[in-house]
């Protein structure tokens, strides 16, 4: 399968992410290996030399026919022939909903995006937005607040992060394992059109749509359109009626949309669990737990070696007792083992 996500790959660059063009080839070749290699273009890119550059970036490719493809994002009419992404994906069965919303919010807007992220995420839910500025930046942050997942999906090429005040965002959401998706290579040019065409992966990948200050000029208008075609359902927060960043949010109301005020009026709708606070504590708590063990476990196959708890410790700068309680549940989990030397990956 590496093979065929390389020739993928290229001609993904060679014929600029045409979606039409790409599958036309698939069909015809029934691979995009028989496809690039019947190809006559002196100007396809270097099959090898592509690749690694997404390696060296630790950029992953999938491809749509991959059982590991978001099965929601399958779905959907046109969906992406091929996904890259940064960081780790989430399970298929792990539920994600999308706020989106202008890049031109209120203070308002941003707190309120901030506040449904996080209790989202307080209820293991994956929030979805498209890193602009804004709600988007206001919806990725309310769940890394808790230390919840993320996916932030890009309207441009997968090795950079527009705009690029939003990097050290972006380093947060991969930090708390979530993931930054694209459907276009390195080096791809950024088109204004790109932004309207990922809109339909943040709503194909999610369950539900949230809008959040949506003016009538808004590209989450855009995403509440595809999610209209993907049968997502779509939940849209009101303002006031005098406030121009309301008036397309209101225009979806009227036409069918449904109105929530709270995170207990979404999760109600959809037939969901509501944690309750102690619920939600003690899944914080695991977040945390699941996070330490990823970096013990980084610094165990890194290492080469057995490691003491000490070392352990004064590696990833945690407490011995924290360390101890992430080393006894890997244990219990198979994946780690105690030897004389100290502790090393099974």
């Amino acid at each position: 399968m590496d093979e065929e996500k390389k020739y993928f790959n290229a001609l993904n660059i060679a014929l600029k992410t045409k979606y039409a063009d790409l599958a036309k080839l698939k069909i015809d070749y029934g691979s995009y290996k028989a496809a690039f290699e019947s190809t006559k273009n002196a100007s396809l890119p270097d099959i090898d030399k592509e690749w690694e550059k997404l390696q060296k970036q630790n950029i992953g490719l999938l491809l749509l026919d991959e059982s590991d493809f978001p099965t929601l994002l399958k779905e959907i009419p046109w969906p992406p022939l091929g996904i890259y992404f940064k960081g780790e994906l989430p399970k298929n069965e792990e539920i994600k909903i999308a706020i989106v919303g202008t890049r031109k919010a209120t203070s308002i807007g941003r707190e309120i995006a901030e506040s449904f992220s996080q209790k989202l995420a307080e209820n293991n839910i994956v929030v979805v937005s498209g890193l602009a500025m804004g709600i988007d930046s206001a919806s990725h942050a309310g769940a890394l607040k808790v230390k919840g997942k993320t996916i932030a999906v890009l309207g441009n090429e997968i090795g950079s992060v527009y705009p690029r005040r939003n990097q050290k965002l972006a380093q947060q959401i991969l930090k708390n394992n979530g993931c930054l998706i694209s459907e276009y290579p390195l080096g791809f040019p950024t088109y204004r059109d790109n932004f309207l065409a990922r809109n339909r992966i943040i709503s194909g990948l999610s369950k539900a749509v949230v809008i959040i200050e949506a003016p009538i000029s808004s590209g989450s208008l855009n995403t509440a359109r595809y999610a209209l075609e993907q049968n997502r359902e779509i939940f849209v927060v009101p303002g006031p009626i005098n406030n121009k960043n309301y008036e397309g949010s209101f225009n979806l109301i009227r036409e069918g949309a449904r109105l929530v005020t709270s995170v207990k009026d979404i999760l109600e709708d959809l037939n969901l669990e509501i944690k309750t606070e102690e619920q939600k504590h003690k899944s914080i708590l695991q977040n945390i737990n699941d996070q330490n063990q990823n970096i013990i476990l980084k610094t165990l196959e890194e290492a080469g070696e057995p490691l003491t708890i000490d070392k352990i410790s004064q590696i990833v700068k945690l407490e011995p007792q924290i360390v101890n309680q992430a080393i006894s549940f890997l244990i219990i989990e198979e994946i780690v083992k105690e030897t004389e030397k100290g502790y090393t990956i099974k």
